[in-house]
């Protein structure tokens, strides 16, 4: 057999949304065509800095859309990254900058395959009338430039014609904030049709540690019949690291206002460590870091003579620590890289239930995400 070469081809470079800051990046894909993975790029300009606001913030998900109803990609930016992670096996290269007229990047590479250049698995466009490439976004002029919004769109495809035996569909199957008065228990039902490649959640609540949230999780079939999960959320996150790259790094450059107790969001379910390098000449100390849940808190202060004096300044910021976008797999049939071949996909079909079973305390949560990718057929 032929070697399979690749190439990578744009659907649009670096397009600037020079008339709106509201709007959807609707981009039909080429007709018969094969795609490995769609790569996503998104940026805008920041005036007026916000830590509570992010580029991550203005997209509110990512979505191909197969003629009009097929949903053969679903999911918001926070799980679509980590989907990311979890088949390209590396970090997204996102540009995270919190400084007047800096440029913040936000990348996400969309996969069809159980891994970029899968030659068995991807989107063949040929079996639609049509497929488009849909993002909702909403730009906040309050901290970025108007009419600042740009975006770069390719896709990567085989030179040579392909016979793929389907696509790996990735979807955010269930979402919102959930306020618990008391501890208990959040059952989420879970799809039958398509046999299972991987099943994760995000736990998001910037004030907690992901796991006191949500101390244990169980995945159920057929009514304790078969039960392929239950175990305490940390050991889950443990199993992570071992699977997927870990630790992970996530870089910060940031101006600071100065004085006590400043925050930055880590994009971590849990943070191990900060490193807080002063560079310029203005900042001379950075004390008391601390590692708060899901963000960092720090002090930036100047030595005058007695004490400490409130100092702004500039710094380098690198976090260090596990769950990406605080996601986590809960199950996944992924190719073990200690063997030659793929496993096989969970032949869920074959069962009359599933559900997850989250064990949770008295508290509200942010955000639960509860995403699944499935092995589809070609045409779905």
């Amino acid at each position: 057999m032929a070697k399979t070469e690749w190439q990578w081809h744009y659907l649009a470079e670096d397009y600037n949304e020079s008339a709106t800051d509201s709007s959807t990046i609707r981009l039909k894909l080429p007709e018969r065509e094969q795609i490995s993975v769609i790569d996503v790029e998104i940026y805008a300009k920041q005036h007026v800095p916000n830590v509570a606001y992010d580029i991550m913030d203005v997209p509110e998900k990512l979505e191909v859309i197969a003629d009009g109803s097929s949903v053969l990609y679903s999911m918001c930016p926070e799980t679509a990254q980590f989907i990311h992670f979890a088949t390209i096996r590396s970090l997204p290269l996102d540009v995270k900058m919190f400084d007047i007229d800096k440029i913040p990047h936000f990348r996400c590479k969309i996969p069809f395959g159980r891994w970029e250049r899968d030659e068995d698995y991807m989107l063949d466009t040929s079996v639609y009338t049509n497929v488009y490439l849909e993002i909702p976004w909403s730009l906040n002029t309050s901290y970025f430039e108007s009419h600042s919004f740009s975006y770069t769109i390719r896709y990567l495809r085989p030179i040579q014609h392909l016979s793929p035996k389907g696509f790996i569909r990735s979807r955010d199957i269930e979402y919102g904030s959930h306020a618990w008065t008391a501890t208990g228990h959040h059952y989420v039902d879970l799809p039958l049709k398509y046999p299972w490649y991987m099943l994760g959640c995000r736990i998001y609540d910037i004030d907690a540690d992901m796991v006191a949230d949500i101390p244990h999780v169980k995945l159920d079939i057929d009514d304790g019949r078969l039960v392929l999960v239950d175990e305490d959320t940390d050991d889950i996150m443990r199993d992570n690291t071992e699977r997927l790259p870990s630790p992970l790094i996530i870089p910060w450059k940031i101006v600071c206002s100065g004085g006590l107790t400043q925050y930055l969001r880590s994009y971590l379910g849990r943070t191990y460590e900060a490193h807080l390098q002063p560079y310029g000449t203005q900042l001379e100390s950075v004390l008391k870091q601390m590692l708060n849940a899901q963000r960092i808190t720090f002090d930036t202060v100047c030595s005058a003579g007695v004490g400490y004096t409130a100092q702004t300044g500039c710094l380098n910021v690198s976090l260090v620590g596990e769950a990406f976008n605080c996601c986590i797999i809960i199950k996944d049939w992924y190719l073990n890289w200690f063997e030659p071949v793929p496993h096989e996909p969970f032949p869920v079909g074959d069962h009359s239930m599933a559900d997850i079973d989250f064990e949770h305390i008295a508290v509200t949560v942010d955000d639960l995400v509860i995403f699944l990718q499935e092995v589809c057929p070609l045409k779905i």
